[in-house]
C-alpha cells in the first residue's frame, strides 16, 4: 500500500453559510480507522482550506471515499451522502502537478459544503486548486422541527441572502473559454487589434495572467496556460501582469458572480460546444479599461460588460496608478 501522500483535509462553507456537522470521514482505506479527521471551516471561503499546524508528518494513500453527514442551517434540514472519490484522476492531478512543479504539490484535500446538498470536492495547492468531484448529497430528513424564534431567525438569513440550488449549480458549472489579453488598444472610437509594425506594440510583453474562480478553484502563477482555451470554472477575479518597455504593470479585477454567469450563459445557451474568448482591454496611454467577451469561431459578435459589474486598480511599478469610480477593495485585497 503506497503510503507517500502527505495531506490535510478541512471543511469550506458556500459563501459563509452556517451548517453544522454531524460526521465527517474522508476515507483512504477500507478499514474502519482507515479515514482522516475533517477540520471544521474557520474563514467562510469557498474553496478555502482551515489552516492546520502540523505537529508531524503524516502520510497516507489518496483518499476513495467520501462520508458525510450535515445539517443545513438555512433550509432547516439535514443531508448525507457516502460516495466513492475517483482515486485514479487524483493520483493522475497531484503526479501531474509534481511533474510540473515539484516545489507546491497538492497539500489540502478541500470538501465544500453547500444548502440544497451540494458536496464539492478539491484538490488545492500553494498555486492552484482544482475540482475534483461536484456531487449531490440525500436529503435525509425534510423537516427536523424548530421553535417559531429559530424559524423566524432562518427566514431572515434567506430573505438577506437570496441562494437556491439553481443559483449554487450556476455557480459551479465550468465552461471552455481562454484569455485575450492586451491584444487591442482605444482608437478614440473603438477597440481595434494592434499592427505588427506598431513600434509601441513592439515594447509590449504580457508577462501572465493569474484568475480565482467562482467554483472555488484558481490559478497563480497560470505560466500561459489560460491564453489557450480550457475548461475552468468562471472569474470572479483576474490579475493581469505585464511591461510597456521598462514600466511594469499589474491589473486587478472583481467580477460580479451574477453578470459573467448570465454574460457566459447567453452565449451558451445558443451554443452548448461554444468556445468563449474573455477580452482583457487595457490601454494606459488613453485610459481605457474594458471586460468583453465573444465566442471564439464569431469573432466580430462582442458583448460588453457593464462598468459596473467590475471593479478594477491598475499599479505602475508597484504605485497606484489607476482605479475605476466603483473600486471599495480593502487596501491588499489584490494579495488573493
Amino acid at each position: 500500500m503506497n503510503m507517500g501522500f502527505s495531506y490535510s483535509a478541512s471543511l469550506s462553507r458556500f459563501r459563509n453559510l452556517p451548517f453544522k456537522l454531524i460526521e465527517g470521514k474522508l476515507f483512504y482505506g477500507d478499514g474502519p480507522k482507515d479515514w482522516i479527521f475533517l477540520f471544521q471551516d474557520t474563514n467562510g471561503v469557498w474553496g478555502t482550506p482551515t489552516d492546520v499546524v502540523e505537529i508531524k508528518s503524516a502520510t497516507y494513500p489518496l483518499p476513495c471515499r467520501l462520508l458525510l453527514n450535515y445539517y443545513s442551517e438555512l433550509e432547516n434540514k439535514y443531508y448525507k451522502i457516502d460516495t466513492v472519490l475517483d482515486k485514479d484522476k487524483a493520483e493522475h492531478l497531484w503526479n501531474e502537478k509534481i511533474q510540473n512543479n515539484k516545489l507546491w504539490p497538492y497539500k489540502n484535500f478541500v470538501v465544500g459544503v453547500a444548502p440544497f446538498g451540494g458536496v464539492a470536492v478539491w484538490m488545492r495547492s500553494s498555486t492552484n486548486e482544482v475540482l475534483l468531484h461536484w456531487f449531490r448529497a440525500d436529503l435525509i430528513d425534510n423537516n427536523p422541527g424548530l421553535n417559531n424564534e429559530k424559524a423566524e431567525n432562518l427566514k431572515n438569513v434567506l430573505d438577506e441572502i437570496p441562494c437556491s440550488s439553481d443559483d449554487i449549480n450556476r455557480c459551479m458549472r465550468q465552461y471552455v473559454f481562454r484569455y485575450v489579453p492586451l491584444e487591442e488598444y482605444w482608437n478614440g472610437q473603438e477597440w481595434v487589434l494592434y499592427d505588427e509594425n506598431d513600434l509601441y506594440y513592439d515594447d509590449f510583453e504580457v508577462d501572465d495572467l493569474s484568475h480565482k474562480c467562482i467554483d472555488g478553484t484558481f490559478v497563480r502563477p497560470a505560466n500561459f496556460t489560460l491564453f489557450d482555451h480550457h475548461k475552468s470554472g468562471l472569474p470572479s477575479h483576474i490579475a493581469v501582469f505585464w511591461h510597456e518597455g521598462q514600466t511594469a504593470f499589474e491589473a486587478y479585477f472583481w467580477i460580479e458572480n451574477n453578470v459573467i454567469i448570465q454574460l457566459f450563459d447567453s452565449i451558451v445557451q445558443t451554443n452548448f460546444s461554444a468556445k468563449i474568448d474573455i477580452l482583457v482591454r487595457i490601454d494606459t496611454r488613453t485610459h481605457n479599461y474594458e471586460l468583453a467577451l465573444r465566442e471564439n469561431e464569431i469573432m466580430t459578435s462582442t458583448i460588453i460588460f457593464p462598468k459596473e459589474s467590475y471593479q478594477l486598480i491598475i499599479f505602475k511599478n508597484d504605485n497606484q496608478y489607476f482605479k475605476s469610480q466603483n473600486y471599495n477593495q480593502e487596501d491588499g485585497a489584490w494579495d488573493w
